[in-house]
């Protein structure tokens, strides 16, 4: 498993943009970009700050041997096996308590004059015992339900983190100064996105006018695009807002 791909599933997996990664390790969103395209790789100093934020080792981080799947279904299974342990203590711990039971029993039929009192005695206990248990399982149940809950929100949550990721990816690797060919191509993208894509429609302002959210308003822009400036390229400059769900809905042009 190659460090790109870790990295991008250690990020989701903790509920991460890129813009949060970047702050966390004091570097910019399009190093993180370039280190999750596999252009470029992190030095000592990163590796060492993302194993102590994820809870990974440099070696698990930086080894294409390792697959981190297996390390976590690793670390599931000494869980278990912790759990395993401790359910054998408490069938030893209940063996205990039948004999001690079976013993007071025994001693209880050799005394007549009280030999009813003691039975009584004995399934009065055991009812409790057994009422406790019932008790303590349906709280297990219950708490086992609210974890797996719990995952499955987190799994949603995830599955929208990454969908957002992937929407605003391509508009946010463009931001900055750009040449007139760059806009065009974002122009493209976001008209075929408001054509397919009604629930995230992206507007564009160019030198001050809004252009709205149309393909065929927005394709106007183009024709005031220009290669260049005199002798001298012509650039412009791309900015990005966001809606409340944290997804690209307006883009900013303006010539420099």
């Amino acid at each position: 498993m190659r460090f790109d791909e870790k990295l991008i599933h250690l990020r989701k997996k903790n509920m991460l943009s890129q813009e949060s990664l970047a702050e966390k390790l004091n570097v910019t969103r399009q190093t993180v970009s370039k280190w999750e395209l596999g252009q470029t790789k992190p030095d000592m100093d990163k590796l060492v700050e993302m194993s102590k934020l994820f809870d990974v080792s440099v070696n698990d981080l930086t080894d294409d041997n390792v697959f981190l799947e297996s390390a976590e279904e690793k670390n599931i299974n000494k869980k278990e096996n912790k759990s395993n342990n401790g359910g054998n203590r408490k069938i030893i711990l209940y063996i205990l308590i039948i004999i001690f039971i079976a013993s007071v029993t025994t001693l209880s039929y050799r005394i007549a004059s009280s030999i009813k009192e003691k039975k009584d005695a004995i399934k009065e206990e055991i009812k409790k015992e057994k009422e406790k248990q019932e008790k303590k399982q349906q709280e297990m149940e219950e708490e086992f339900k609210e974890q797996q809950e719990n995952i499955q929100n987190k799994i949603e949550e995830s599955k929208k983190n990454a969908a957002k990721d992937d929407f605003n990816r391509s508009y946010e690797f463009w931001s900055g100064t750009q040449t007139s060919a760059i806009v065009s191509k974002i122009i493209d993208d976001a008209i075929t996105n408001n054509k397919k894509n009604n629930e995230h429609l992206i507007e564009f302002m160019f030198d001050g006018t809004s252009y709205g959210t149309d393909a065929n308003n927005i394709k106007n822009i183009k024709n005031s695009l220009k290669d260049f400036n005199g002798h001298e390229i012509q650039f412009y400059e791309i900015s990005l807002d966001y809606d409340g769900n944290g997804y690209v809905n307006k883009i900013t042009i303006e010539t420099m």
